[in-house]
């Protein structure tokens, strides 16, 4: 949570979000925006074990552009591809507009493992 107030902090620094919000509207908000910051509050068990690399953001950003139709994401082993991706499935969930119907396919070695990565 330390991270999180800390973006909190720089976002109020550059007037982004209005002051009339409440501390809670305000995290909503930044989250909405940022995969990593999503993943601290609502993962933290998965994104709070190391500290977010600068490509990690790129990755999210990534994830979370609607205008892409598709996107691979190719890294090494241990690099938070399945972490990310799980963060960027709950976000679009979360933030989907209301009777905007998602399609969500996610492939692994093996069936066992993306039925336990959907689950």
């Amino acid at each position: 949570m330390k991270l999180l107030k800390a973006e909190i902090g720089t976002i109020e620094k550059f007037n982004i979000i209005p002051n009339d919000l409440s501390e809670k509207e305000r995290v909503l908000n930044m989250v909405s925006k940022d995969l990593v910051a999503f993943g601290q509050l609502f993962l933290p068990e998965d994104f709070m074990k190391s500290s977010p690399a600068p490509f990690h953001y790129e990755v999210g950003n990534k994830l979370l552009d609607r205008t892409l139709r598709k996107l691979c994401v190719v890294l090494p082993r241990g690099h938070s591809k399945s972490t990310m991706a799980k963060a960027a499935l709950l976000h679009r969930i979360y933030f989907n507009p209301q009777g905007k119907k998602e399609f969500a396919a996610w492939v692994s070695e093996e069936q066992g493992q993306a039925v336990d990565h959907l689950r």
